[in-house]
This record gives C-alpha cells, sequence and structure tokens, in this order.
C-alpha cells in the first residue's frame, strides 16, 4: 500500500515548466532553425541545382538500346507435302540521336535551369530577410512593452506611496475628502493600466512563440534592449548598392533574363533543325522445316544527317514570339518599378530616422527633467508645501515622457530595421550583430 501511495503521488506532481532565455541573436537562430517555410524553400534551391543538369544533358546526344525475340509454327500442306515448320527470330539494336543544331534553344534552356538556380537562391535570402524583420519586431515589441510595463508599476508604486500619505493626512485632519478620493482613483487607475500593460505583453509574447514555433506554455525570458542606432550608412551608398543587394530586385533581374532566354527559344522556331541519327542492329534467324534447319545471322548499321525546317505550322511560332517579347517587356517594366519604389522606400526612411534621432535626444533631455521635477515635488509633497493634485501631476508628466521615450526609440528601431530591409542589408545586418557578441 505504501508503494501505491508512493506511485500516486509522484504521478501527481507536476513537472515545472522550463524557462527559456532568449537574447535577439538566440531568437533569430532559433527561428531560422525551425521555420518550415525556410526549410522548404531550402529545399527548392536544392531541387533547383539538381535540375541544372537537366540543362547539360541538352546538349548530349541520347542512346538507346532494344531487343526483341519473336517466335513463329505452322502446320500445312505444300507442294514438296505435308510438313510442320518452326522459326525463331531475334533482333537486338543500338540507336544513337544527336540534335547538332536547334536554333539556339538548348543554349537558351541550359541558360534559364541556371537562372532557375539563382532565382530560388534568391527567394530564399527573401525568406530569410522577412523572418529575420519579423522576429527582430517582435522582439523589440516584447522589450518595449516590458519598459512601458516598468512605467506602469513605478506609478503604481507611487500612486500608492500617495494614496497611503492621503490617508494619513486624514486621520490627522490634514486634508480633505477630495484628496483622499483623487488619490484612491489615481491609485486604482494605475492598477487598471498595469494589468492592460501585463495583457499586452502576454500578447507580444505569443506573437514571437509563434514565429519561433514554440509551444504555448512555454515559458519565455527576453534579455534585450532596444539599441539606439547612432551611426548610419551613406544615403548615396545605399541607393547606389541596393540593385547589387536587394533580393527582390535580384529576382527580377533573373526573372528578366529568363524572359529573355525565353524571347529567344522563342525565336529558335524559325530557324532550322540539324540532327545526326544512327544505328545498330544485329538479328538471329533459325528456320526448321521437316527436320531440315537452317540458322541466318546479319547486322545493318545505318548512319543519317537530316535537317529539318517548318514552313507552316499555323502561327503558332509568330504567336509564341510576339508572346516572349511582351512578357520581356513586362518583367522589364516591373524591374524599374520596383528599383525606383524601393530607391523612394530608402530615401524616405533615411530621413524619418534622422528625424526620429533628433526626436529622441530631445525626448531623452526631457525624461531626465520630468524625473528631477517628480523627485522636487516628492519632496516638497512630503513636507506638506504642495497638495497631492500638484504632485500627481508631476506623476503624470513623467509617465507621459517615459513612455513617449520608450514609443519613439522603438519606432527608431523598426524604422532602422525597415531600412535595412528596404536596402537589402538586413542580412548582413544580422550578421554583423553576431560578429559583434
Amino acid at each position: 500500500m505504501l508503494i501505491v501511495f508512493a506511485t500516486l503521488t509522484l504521478l501527481q506532481i507536476e513537472h515545472p515548466v522550463q524557462e527559456r532565455t532568449l537574447t535577439l541573436e538566440k531568437a533569430i537562430k532559433l527561428a531560422l532553425e525551425r521555420n518550415p517555410a525556410i526549410h522548404i524553400q531550402t529545399r527548392q534551391v536544392e531541387r533547383a541545382d539538381i535540375e541544372k543538369k537537366l540543362g547539360d544533358g541538352l546538349r548530349l546526344p541520347t542512346l538507346s538500346s532494344s531487343a526483341s525475340s519473336s517466335f513463329r509454327s505452322s502446320d500445312g500442306r505444300l507442294s514438296q507435302g505435308a510438313g510442320h515448320a518452326e522459326a525463331w527470330g531475334n533482333t537486338f539494336a543500338l540507336d544513337l540521336s544527336w540534335a547538332l543544331f536547334t536554333g539556339y534553344e538548348h543554349t537558351s534552356q541550359k541558360q534559364i535551369f541556371e537562372l532557375s538556380h539563382r532565382l530560388q537562391s534568391e527567394v530564399l535570402v527573401t525568406e530569410i530577410e522577412n523572418l529575420i524583420y519579423q522576429v527582430s519586431a517582435a522582439f523589440f515589441d516584447i522589450v518595449k512593452q516590458k519598459n512601458m510595463l516598468g512605467v506602469s508599476e513605478e506609478n503604481l508604486e507611487v500612486s500608492r506611496e500617495r494614496l497611503q500619505k492621503a490617508r494619513l493626512r486624514q486621520e490627522l485632519g490634514q486634508s480633505s475628502n477630495t484628496e483622499l478620493l483623487d488619490a484612491e482613483v489615481a491609485f486604482q487607475n494605475d492598477e487598471a493600466v498595469t494589468a492592460g500593460r501585463i495583457e499586452t505583453l502576454e500578447n507580444s509574447y505569443s506573437t514571437l512563440k509563434a514565429l519561433l514555433f514554440l509551444e504555448p506554455e512555454e515559458q519565455l525570458r527576453v534579455m534585450g534592449t532596444i539599441p539606439v542606432f547612432e551611426d548610419l550608412p551613406d544615403l548615396g551608398v545605399l541607393l547606389t548598392e541596393i540593385e547589387s543587394r536587394h533580393p527582390q530586385l535580384k529576382q527580377l533581374d533573373l526573372n528578366r533574363q529568363m524572359a529573355a532566354e525565353a524571347a529567344k527559344i522563342a525565336k529558335s522556331g524559325y530557324y532550322p533543325r540539324l540532327s545526326l541519327n544512327s544505328g545498330l542492329s544485329y538479328n538471329l534467324n533459325n528456320n526448321d522445316f521437316r527436320g531440315l534447319s537452317g540458322d541466318k545471322h546479319y547486322r545493318l548499321g545505318s548512319v543519317g544527317l537530316v535537317m529539318s525546317y517548318s514552313l507552316y505550322d499555323g502561327h503558332r511560332r509568330k504567336v509564341n514570339l510576339a508572346t516572349a517579347k511582351i512578357n520581356e517587356i513586362q518583367v522589364q517594366t516591373r524591374y524599374s518599378q520596383a528599383l525606383n519604389q524601393l530607391k523612394l522606400n530608402v530615401s524616405n526612411l533615411y530621413k524619418q530616422l534622422k528625424l526620429q534621432k533628433k526626436r529622441l535626444d530631445l525626448q531623452v533631455q526631457t525624461e531626465q527633467r520630468t524625473r528631477q521635477y517628480l523627485t522636487l515635488q516628492k519632496e516638497r509633497f512630503q513636507m506638506g508645501t504642495i497638495d497631492s493634485l500638484a504632485f500627481r501631476d508631476a506623476q503624470l508628466r513623467l509617465s507621459r515622457a517615459s513612455q513617449a521615450l520608450i514609443a519613439i526609440k522603438h519606432q527608431h528601431a523598426l524604422t532602422y530595421l525597415n531600412l535595412m530591409k528596404s536596402s537589402g542589408r538586413l542580412r548582413a545586418w544580422n550578421e554583423n550583430q553576431q560578429l559583434l557578441k
């Protein structure tokens, strides 16, 4: 009985959920390891790399072999008399076919296979950069909400002290009911705000867990701050290098090259075709008639050079070529539009970042001064030279200044991430951050 009781007791013990500590670098690394979209696209790159071999095989000859066997048996009456006849036949053949000239079609198809592999690689880079941005934004949002919660908890503690003093002052007959009521309302309001901050923080954690593909019940502890990015690359450098760095532009450029090769394939329909065909066959026949048998062996070889040209195909070549040309123009237009839009985005984000940095510096000074002002008003309130309303006003000023500082730092960080993403530097930024650790 004692053993059974001990076993049941152990089964009822709940194992504590382990807490996972995450820095920004660890979060990004974990997301890249667990994200299925990254794994799927990685397989696509491997598949495209294998398919490149198809392009190499287009210009090589094809060799095929075949074998056949037959048997025939018959009974009949002939002029020589009645009898039974049997015949066996075996054929072995080897055929070689080689397309010598296809109007540059095979060359363009080989190039398309190679471009397709590079295209899938750039799609993978896009997936990686999007994930880095999403995880970084979610991570910074958690840090922001934690800081906001810290401000709310600080306000709540100050309101609690104020409420205690208001109650004491009323007991001593030094304050009115209005002052006590105002202190109680302020405390309850700060309690509600703190509860709302906790809920918002939990939602932010859920967003990060979804990006990292973690279990909902797993506990996270985020370690880090929202950085202030002091050194910015030169705007001219960002705009100049955007074509060579941005994965979206690289994809459009590869699509543009593939469209040009597709136009060459369509144009090759107007060229003649030249191919080399050769074959070698070996036949073995055995005939048996009325007990008399005979074998026949013979070989047959052939070599042929064939040139063909399509004189009329119902306008299919013309339509294919016109369609390929239109597609080439469309891809070129999309590339130009994307390039202009990205350059505009980079310029706007760069200007926003500069303005936000100025606002951030001013807000730091404002927060410091309002904190000093609250300390001064707290001393005056304790000495009884000001009432609780003036003290509450100083408290609200600091709360607004602190929250504004947290918000502008968060906005500044997101703008910087957007700038790196729009200029095609986000993955390089992430790698550089890891090297600095």
